[in-house]
């Protein structure tokens, strides 16, 4: 999942029209983040659930790092030796933070209500309560018009999907489960997407809230989607039964570990298995580690496409694929 916040306006954080040119730009820039990583510093990374002052401290900072910057600008934030320590902590805290705003919304979701003689609300449907919902919808939409663009010609229709880091709530799994029917030339009647985490806890939770706010994986239809959560490491799942994987953007937290995850998926997946990997471009970088074309070649992956987004979706989209049988 994708920590995701309204964006701030251009006049309130300083930027656009208030900042004639690139080198009050670039001091602006620099004291919020150093500013940012001062505040969120404070909190050990179990206190990061949501609150009012964290809120208000994630939505500056992911406000940030969707603006639209000069590609000099922000090449000259990410490699400044001043920010370097700041950027990688700032990173490090949004992973920690993504955690407890999830942890913290299933806990919400999956309460018990208090007996009431008002009618409740179904669960699949105040699901809609987290704030992010329709961010995570936007960016499903893209990957799925991302995949029918690439590969659609690529594959049979895909019946199995594994969600490599999924975590405790699994929306985009959800979201992209009650979205398949639309994508017919896509799925296939009966499609099981399994949320794979290597954190016991994110499963239990995930299990949790695919139960509640996924009616299509109990309605008892054979060509209903079926969602249900996996405890693994997503370099030690079973993969060559799936025909779509998808690598959440917290998958590997460094260039290293990002290859050796997809390097895995080349080798471990069955033949044609279409990948879906969440990147990162310009200052969302961030907030997320980046996959670059090199670095999906380098695992033995053929490359379909690359969409980054330029509005408020904070992932940028890689569609690659297992090479075929030769």
């Amino acid at each position: 999942m994708s920590p995701i916040a309204s964006r701030p306006s251009l006049r309130r954080q300083g930027l656009g029209t208030n900042c004639p040119d690139a080198v009050e730009q670039d001091s602006h820039l620099r004291r919020r983040l150093i500013f940012l990583h001062q505040q969120l510093a404070k909190y050990r990374p179990d206190e990061l659930h949501p609150s009012p002052e964290i809120n208000a401290l994630f939505s500056e900072l992911v406000g940030l790092c969707i603006q639209p910057h000069p590609a000099a600008l922000t090449n000259e934030l990410l490699e400044s030796p001043e920010l370097r320590d700041v950027l990688q902590a700032l990173r490090k805290i949004a992973s920690n933070g993504e955690f407890c705003m999830e942890q913290y919304w299933t806990a919400r979701l999956t309460r018990p209500s208090e007996p009431t003689s008002e009618p409740s609300e179904p669960t699949s449907e105040a699901v809609r309560a987290f704030p992010y919902y329709q961010n995570y919808v936007d960016l499903t939409r893209m990957e799925l018009h991302a995949v029918a663009a690439c590969a659609a010609s690529e594959c049979e229709p895909i019946s199995r999907i594994a969600f490599l880091g999924s975590g405790p709530l699994p929306l985009s799994a959800i979201v992209l489960a009650g979205m398949a029917g639309r994508f017919p030339f896509l799925f296939s009647p009966g499609l099981v997407v399994d949320c794979v985490d290597i954190s016991p806890e994110a499963t239990e939770l995930a299990s949790r809230i695919i139960d509640q706010t996924c009616p299509c994986s109990d309605d008892g239809s054979a060509d209903s989607p079926l969602v249900q959560a996996v405890n693994a490491c997503a370099t030690k799942v079973p993969l060559d039964g799936y025909d779509l994987i998808h690598v959440a953007a917290l998958v590997g937290d460094n260039r290293k570990a990002k290859v050796q995850v997809l390097n895995r998926i080349a080798v471990d997946a069955g033949p044609d298995t279409i990948v879906v990997i969440r990147s990162a471009d310009g200052l969302r970088r961030i907030l997320y580690p980046t996959v670059d074309a090199d670095m999906v070649r380098e695992a033995g992956l053929v490359l379909l496409g690359t969409f980054i987004p330029h509005g408020d979706v904070v992932n940028s989209v890689i569609v690659a694929k297992r090479p075929g049988l030769a």
